[in-house]
């Protein structure tokens, strides 16, 4: 018996892989951590998809970084964390997760910083 290879089989596999790199890009993205040395916070804002849901980011010299809290690095004071971090100044960051653009807008999310003097 010969298998046939059809475009439509072939698509329907590449989107299955896709969607698996996808899921697994998700749940593995909480748990790495990256030290990012003399970063200098060039902008602060926020960005919001809706009225009840924004995230504080930081605008760098070395990318963009998110700041929200995180049950699984158990990080509640993101708030704090945007006060604190001052634009002009330079800092020693420890990021978790990693940036995927521009198709999912995921940035790795602060959850540690010290001040460069």
């Amino acid at each position: 018996m010969k298998t046939k290879i059809t475009l439509g089989g072939v698509l329907g596999g590449a989107l299955a892989v896709v969607f698996a790199g996808v899921i697994l890009a998700a749940i593995t993205k909480p748990f790495i951590k990256e030290d990012i040395l003399s970063v200098t916070i060039s902008e602060k804002g926020e960005r919001c998809k809706s009225r009840d849901s924004c995230k504080y980011m930081f605008y760098t010299d070395k990318g963009v970084f998110q700041n929200t809290d995180s049950i699984i690095n158990w990080k509640w004071n993101s708030a704090d964390f945007y006060n604190d971090i001052k634009v002009g100044k330079t800092y020693d960051l420890r990021v978790s997760g990693y940036r995927i653009a521009p198709v999912l807008s995921w940035f790795p999310n602060v959850v540690e910083f010290k001040e460069v003097k």
